[in-house]
């Protein structure tokens, strides 16, 4: 089934989320440069307008702004996105900023959760860590933070062909590094090139190293899934579209982090009331 047909399923099953795939996708532009001659696994780029539509995003304030108010300019994030290509946090990233994923649910991300016949991927397993007795121990289980955190989304395109090339560098590796291959994460798909597993802090210590590295604004990994989310209020999506996308319990989870970005909603507010009085005239 190819994927526009599969849109079609998905979208009778899952009417919120395909709003809010296809306003990720709308943006159409020139093939992005990954930069410094660096092509990422498989040669796969990213698709058309990936990091062109995502746009600076203005704070209009509000309880909630100190949640969500470190952004990347669109510029940024372009920069970004050719700094990350080919290395160990490319795929993280594209999944942060893309689908919005938690850290939990990246590093969690499993091969059995990539349907590549339906073109889904399942969020249903998590890994984290916690300090105990002075250790820090990592737990990997079959939960998600919330029950609604437990989703499918569409696989688009370009992470199915990712995807792929992952898998095969996966297998690759295993050949090369023979015994020394570490098998007991076959079944995680955020692995480094002897198997071992990323480990959550991994992630974010990574991550503003990288930034600094690179002369970036700093910004927590987690802003990603942020970014993801005003991206989506941007181009007009329903907040209830969006929360089936981020997974979040409730709708107030959303709106309460969110609501002070959704300005356009306030002028739509404004122009309904201006038309019901003769104001001026």
């Amino acid at each position: 089934m190819n994927s526009t047909a599969f849109a079609g399923r998905f979208c009778a099953k899952k009417p919120a989320i395909t709003p809010a795939l296809n306003s990720l996708k709308a943006l159409r532009g020139a093939p992005i440069s990954m930069g410094r001659g660096e092509t990422p696994v498989g040669g796969c780029q990213p698709p058309s307008g990936f990091v062109t539509f995502i746009k600076s995003t203005v704070i209009i304030g509000g309880s909630h702004a100190k949640k969500c108010n470190s952004f990347h300019a669109r510029d940024e994030l372009n920069k970004l996105f050719e700094a990350v290509a080919g290395t160990k946090l490319e795929f993280p990233v594209l999944l942060g900023a893309f689908y919005g994923l938690r850290r939990s649910e990246i590093v969690g991300l499993k091969w059995s959760a990539i349907d590549f016949e339906q073109n889904t991927i399942t969020i249903s397993h998590t890994v984290t860590s916690c300090n105990l007795d002075g250790k820090c121990v990592i737990v990997a289980k079959d939960t998600t933070k919330t029950k609604s955190s437990r989703r499918t989304l569409p696989l688009v395109p370009y992470f199915h062909e990712k995807l792929l090339a992952v898998k095969a560098q996966q297998e690759r590796n295993q050949k090369l590094c023979g015994r020394s291959y570490n098998r007991e994460f076959l079944e995680y798909i955020c692995v480094d090139d002897i198997g071992d597993r990323f480990k959550p802090n991994y992630i974010t210590s990574q991550f503003p190293k990288l930034l600094e590295r690179n002369g970036f604004r700093k910004i927590r990994f987690h802003d990603l899934r942020h970014s993801c989310a005003s991206l989506l209020l941007a181009s007009g999506v329903p907040m209830k579209h969006i929360q089936e996308w981020l997974g979040h319990s409730d709708f107030s989870t959303t709106a309460n982090i969110y609501a002070h970005l959704d300005y356009s909603s306030k002028l739509t507010s404004a122009s309904a009331m201006e038309s019901n009085f003769h104001l001026g005239a």
